[in-house]
């Protein structure tokens, strides 16, 4: 049961199993931020429990967000979907990319699913993966704006006339200690000339948050993942390959392991 402080049980060659706590989340999906343009959706969002062994070789891969761009017109790119983060058997899919022009019109598909291109295209939302997150919403036209990408809680909402969809809301957890919300979907862009909203509340631009890419130049690539595990204090700090970023706390009867980087590399109990 998750937070629980669970033995450690040995097996033949003095190896122990024991199970730990994970939270692992796919990068961001990246997006277009000029006009009509859609939302990116939120990197996948798994947390479970799972039982690994000591001695034993993990891979590990954080994933990057998906990249942002600009321009405008019936060939306009569209972001870069986000990519996937892994954890042994663990897969978060990286968040799909907020949809361009006519050709790329249809949001991305990923952990959630990026925002439709509003103008005259009327592009439909991405789809999710079952059980990472929610799909994204459809632009709309003539002239409208674009669809909402998804988050982990909510589906990207649908543009209405000029005015783009807020994208979907992601989910909070308290895994690494403080109150963090991931997963989360970016609004649509406006029509040409129009207020837009925010993006949903928790929304933040923050490294390893595995949040949509915003609806700026300086900040439309979506933000990265993360691995965050927790497992009991008699353990002995984890062992990574060269090239890992990460840190080990202690909280209570706890240790608790970020990691913010790494490219098919491993972690050893």
């Amino acid at each position: 049961m998750f937070g629980q402080n669970i033995p450690l049980g040995f097996t033949g060659g003095g190896a122990a199993t024991f199970t730990l706590n994970y939270l692992v989340i796919g990068g961001g999906g990246g997006r277009n931020y000029s006009n009509y343009m859609g939302g990116g959706g939120g990197g996948g969002y798994l947390e479970s429990t799972l039982e690994v062994q000591t001695g034993t070789d993990y891979t590990i891969s954080v994933g990057a967000g998906g990249a942002g761009v600009g321009g405008e017109g019936f060939n306009a790119p569209r972001g870069g979907d986000g990519v996937d983060t892994t954890f042994a058997t663990i897969t978060s899919d990286g968040g799909g990319s907020g949809a361009g022009g006519y050709p790329l019109r249809v949001g991305g598909s990923g952990g959630s699913g990026g925002g439709g291109t509003g103008d005259n295209y009327n592009g439909a939302g991405g789809t999710a993966t079952s059980g990472q997150g929610s799909p994204g919403g459809q632009g709309n036209g003539p002239g409208g704006g674009g669809g909402g990408g998804g988050g982990k809680n909510g589906g990207g909402a649908a543009a209405s006339g000029y005015v783009g969809g807020v994208g979907g809301v992601g989910k909070t957890s308290t895994i690494s200690g403080s109150s963090v919300q991931y997963s989360t979907g970016s609004t649509g862009s406006s029509g040409f000339n129009t207020g837009q909203p925010g993006n949903p509340s928790g929304y933040s631009y923050s490294a390893n948050t595995g949040n949509a890419g915003n609806r700026s130049s300086t900040s439309a690539t979506g933000l990265s993942g993360v691995i965050i595990l927790k497992y009991a204090n008699t353990l002995a700090d984890p062992v990574f390959s060269a090239g890992v970023s990460a840190t080990t706390t202690t909280s209570g009867n706890f240790k608790i392991t970020r990691i913010t980087a790494a490219s098919s590399d491993t972690i050893t109990f």
